[in-house]
């Protein structure tokens, strides 16, 4: 075996099939097509029939598979008594997808400013799993122009912390208190202080008084934030976030035996209320 085969081989025994053939298929092929063209990537040629054993793809399906995967100009064939095929090379095809995918962001870029944008919706909408929280989360956050007001838990934190980051070398003002130890190195966001932290990891987030994100990112599967850009709610959710604020450098001035106190009369007052 040759040294690219060797390494080949070496990457391929390291790396899920699965989450190879998936990211294959996100690039625009069906299943079955990523699994046939998967196959020729790790042997080639291959008979219609050796590839079908070789990819998964049922016979019934293999001759349809490979006609669409030729029409596409990812595999080449040879006649012959025995028709064999070959791929087009992994690197020709990405550059390929690179390339159209420029082309399409390129002339959406040039389109999104001529369409009619929809009216303002005060509605409150929900997004689901943490994935995509953090993906929405990391989003707003680089939509700030003046300031965001935050409430978190440390270990949520660093999935957008780059974006807070970033946000404050555009002069962006960040403001908020986590629960947690980690140190983060910005300037207002503050570790919370007081009456211990709730366990489904709360986040309240603002953005320049215009938006709010409001929910919890655990359990994995219960994680769900409400995203609205109603005023009321929005004034609310940054009055929160300042009394947190206020509350954790309140606490932190105060030395250990009135701030004990201070819980205790916080916890009776929490557990008092319905």
């Amino acid at each position: 075996m040759d040294k690219k085969a060797l390494v080949y081989t070496w990457v391929v025994t390291r790396m899920e099939k699965k989450e190879i053939v998936q990211a294959i298929e996100n690039l625009g092929l069906s299943t079955y097509e990523a699994k046939a063209y998967f196959a020729l990537l790790s042997e080639s040629p291959l008979t219609g029939y050796k590839l079908s054993k070789n990819s998964g793809v049922p016979r019934s399906r293999i001759y349809e598979t490979i006609e669409k995967l030729t029409a596409k100009g990812l595999v080449l064939s040879q006649e012959g008594d025995t028709t064999l095929l070959i791929p087009v090379s992994l690197e020709s095809f990405l550059e390929k997808k690179e390339k159209e995918s420029k082309r399409n962001i390129n002339f959406l870029k040039e389109v999104l400013p001529q369409l009619k944008k929809p009216a303002e919706s005060q509605g409150i909408w929900t997004i689901s799993g943490r994935d995509q929280i953090f993906e929405s989360v990391n989003h707003f956050i680089s939509q700030a122009k003046s300031h965001v007001y935050l409430v978190s838990f440390d270990s949520d934190i660093i999935f957008f912390e780059i974006a807070l980051s970033e946000a404050e070398k555009r002069k962006v003002s960040i403001f908020g208190a986590y629960c947690g130890e980690k140190d983060f190195k910005l300037k207002n966001l503050y570790p919370h202080q007081g009456q211990p932290c709730s366990s489904c990891r709360d986040i309240s987030l603002t953005i320049d008084s215009e938006e709010a994100l409001v929910g919890c990112t655990f359990p994995p599967d219960g994680a769900r934030i409400a995203l609205t850009k109603n005023p009321g709610i929005i004034h609310v959710a940054e009055e929160y976030i300042k009394h947190e604020i206020f509350l954790s450098q309140l606490f932190k001035t105060y030395d250990k035996v009135p701030s004990d106190e201070w819980n205790a009369i916080y916890q009776k007052i929490m557990g008092d209320l319905p």
